[in-house]
């Protein structure tokens, strides 16, 4: 093998290397950032929308009236950017259970088409 084709090789080998790490470092901090979402969301009881955790426990238990009169109450709660954030994250969460719960529960459907009429003003 010639000189130059040896120190080709070795500089692809090494290139591939480098890469190959850089890869791994991405992975690394997709991780670390994952974790560190987890840990900044609120804990049950530090809502950052006080009564949040109440609508989630009324899902939960399948108290779709309750929970949609609870988050239609929380839309005038929320002050902050922060506040509102965890509102629309919320709404979304509600909206979806009741979208899928809808097709088999008709409290669930009635809570959704009240939603559907406070969202639009009607």
């Amino acid at each position: 093998m010639s000189s130059k084709l040896k120190k080709a090789l070795l500089a692809t080998i090494v290139a591939f290397s480098f890469a190959g790490c850089g890869k791994k470092a991405q992975t690394v901090d997709k991780e670390t950032t994952a974790a560190e979402q987890k840990s900044t969301q609120p804990t049950p009881g530090s809502d950052v929308l006080p009564g949040a955790s109440d609508v989630r426990a009324a899902m939960a238990a399948k108290e779709y009236p309750s929970a949609v009169e609870r988050l239609i109450a929380l839309k005038t709660l929320a002050a902050t950017s922060e506040q509102k954030s965890e509102y629309f994250t919320l709404f979304g969460e509600v909206r979806n259970q009741l979208n899928d719960a809808a097709t088999t529960n008709q409290s669930a459907a009635e809570a959704l088409m009240t939603l559907r009429s406070a969202t639009n003003g009607r």
